[in-house]
């Protein structure tokens, strides 16, 4: 006999075939290429995809990673060479991702890697001058010209001698999308803000990071800001760092207008854009939207962890993973927070998916908290009291001198040897009114002599002079005018042939530092991940830059 017994489930058919012992079909979806190299912001390439035996009910689903587009987002379950094109959207030297193709169960991939274009070089010192000597100020609005045109960028340049330690100047510039950004040069150094809080910047040209801008002499500093939202920084023609404008909360006094009701004010709430990961710290050190507090691997390590959930949101899902050092007491919560501008007297209604921060004995040390920046007394806690998934959720009426709500992802500290599940979160939600943007650029000055400020609105630009010689070749470089020798060995770059007294420095393709190390005792950098790297090794007051290849 052959039969089936029924217990509430929806039967669509059961058939039995007597002729053999089959399997079905293979359901898959092949692509003619499993890898791509994308050359060029804005550049793209194709591939094609072919179905097989998919459920016709399920189409075919593509979803690009951080920095690529895809063209289209969904094919037929029956596609049959249907050609898909990815774009590099990124301005970053160097991005990676893998392309995932989804149809019910079948899955297909393809790793992408993307080299961004070069910002053009151009002098714009000669463009209208904003600045008013012995000024503390000037602003040019929407109304007064400033209207970007995001999809070229725009370039923002001041020139000034910031002697009075006390003092500085505070350039700050904001688009309609609320994307904006706020920073600071003084005596002391320069940085950017994020929100009320300021984070310096550090000089990767000098040992100790120092910029010495009370030298009683001017300097050139210059923001570039892409289509892509990033903020390329130099100071005197030398790049000095590079910001994703999302990572910073902008400033409370940049609106005071209330917007539409918005599904979800969150930035990156699915930790699906970037990060930055640093092997050496063995930590992530950036992600996209938010603020990661603090860089110390012996209090909290924080990773993006691949999170399955269901067989939508599988294990090419990510979620944001906050774990304790086991072996210290640990000298702060871990937390991971974003700034995002509210309305006064507003009702938000906020969620979660989250799991774990529980000590083995029951302790609770993970939660979800809403602070108001304006005062940080008022607020909510949501205690995370599963090692199971679950949602949790919460209403919060902003007060009247609300204008922003720090979100933060939050694990407390324990005793030394405490067994601390990781606190894992996921899908955040802030739901309510957000507020009206309207663009500006500007700065403030506190007893600084500013030479001039201007701004292009033609697109985003290096300055004319470069922080990196083009003498540079890729892999192991052996220099015949020196005698130094870089080259990578089982992931770390090694540099001989200097003295005990040269430093190196690592960098990423977008710029970024990631290491800084002296050479003595035969000291490596450590690299973070498989790609290409620059190497800039300083001695005796000269400095050569290399590529390096892992």
């Amino acid at each position: 006999m052959i039969g089936y017994e029924n217990d509430g489930a929806e039967i669509e058919y059961m058939k039995y075939d007597l002729s053999g012992a089959y399997a079905p079909l293979a359901s898959a979806i092949a692509v003619s290429s499993d890898s791509m190299l994308i050359k060029g912001t804005g550049a793209s390439q194709t591939f094609t995809v072919s179905a097989s035996a998919l459920q016709s009910d399920k189409p075919i689903k593509i979803t690009a990673p951080a920095g690529f587009s895809v063209s289209p987002a969904e094919l037929p379950y029956n596609a049959e060479n249907a050609e898909v094109t990815v774009t590099n959207t990124s301005t970053k030297k160097g991005t990676y991702g893998k392309l995932v193709l989804r149809s019910g169960s079948a899955r297909a991939y393809v790793h992408l890697w993307g080299e961004g274009t070069p910002l053009e070089r151009k002098d714009i010192s000669s463009n209208q001058n904003i600045a008013v000597e012995g000024s503390d100020g000037a602003e040019v609005a929407e109304a007064d010209g400033f209207v970007p045109d995001m999809s070229k960028g725009y370039t923002v340049e001041f020139r000034a001698k910031t002697s009075d330690l006390k003092g500085g100047v505070y350039p700050y510039f904001l688009t309609n999308d609320g994307l904006g950004f706020k920073g600071y040069v003084s005596g002391e150094g320069m940085g950017k803000y994020n929100s009320t809080s300021e984070l310096s910047i550090s000089n990767p040209y000098m040992v100790s990071g120092s910029f010495y801008n009370d030298d009683e002499e001017y300097h050139t500093y210059r923001y570039a800001v892409t289509p892509d939202k990033r903020v390329f920084i130099y100071r005197d023609g030398l790049a000095i760092d590079t910001v994703r404008m999302a990572d910073l909360g902008g400033q409370a006094d940049w609106t005071d207008e209330t917007g539409d009701y918005v599904e979800n004010l969150v930035k990156n709430p699915g930790f699906e854009g970037e990060w930055d990961w640093s092997a050496s710290r063995n930590i992530v050190t950036d992600i996209e939207g938010w603020n990661v507090n603090p860089f110390d691997q012996y209090n909290s390590t924080q990773t993006i962890a691949n999170c399955e959930i269901d067989n939508v949101q599988d294990y090419d899902n990510h979620a944001l993973e906050v774990r304790r050092y086991m072996w210290s007491d640990g000298w702060a919560a871990g937390e991971i927070s974003q700034v995002v501008d509210v309305a006064p007297n507003e009702t938000y209604s906020f969620s979660a998916l989250a799991k774990g921060g529980l000590k083995d004995d029951g302790t609770i040390l993970g939660s979800l908290r809403i602070r108001e920046v304006q005062d940080s007394e008022k607020g909510k806690n949501i205690s995370v009291t599963s090692d199971e998934f679950e949602t949790y959720a919460t209403d919060y009426t902003t007060s009247a001198e609300c204008k922003q709500l720090r979100i933060s992802c939050y694990l407390e500290r324990d005793k030394w040897g405490a067994s601390i599940s990781a606190l894992t979160v996921d899908n955040v939600k802030l739901m309510g009114k957000s507020r009206s943007y309207k663009q500006m650029v500007g700065y403030t000055n506190v007893g600084s002599d500013i030479e001039y400020f201007t701004y292009d609105l033609t697109g985003a630009y290096a300055p004319s002079v470069s922080e990196i010689s083009d003498n540079t070749a890729i892999g192991d470089i052996e220099s015949s005018d020196n005698g130094v020798k870089v080259y990578v060995d089982n992931g770390y770059v090694y540099v001989t042939g200097v003295s005990d007294d040269a430093v190196a420095v690592l960098y990423d393709l977008s710029g970024k530092m990631l290491e800084r190390r002296e050479l003595s005792n035969g000291n490596g950098l450590a690299l973070p991940y498989k790609g290409v790297f620059i190497v800039k090794v300083n001695e005796y007051g000269k400095s050569n830059s290399y590529k390096v290849m892992y």
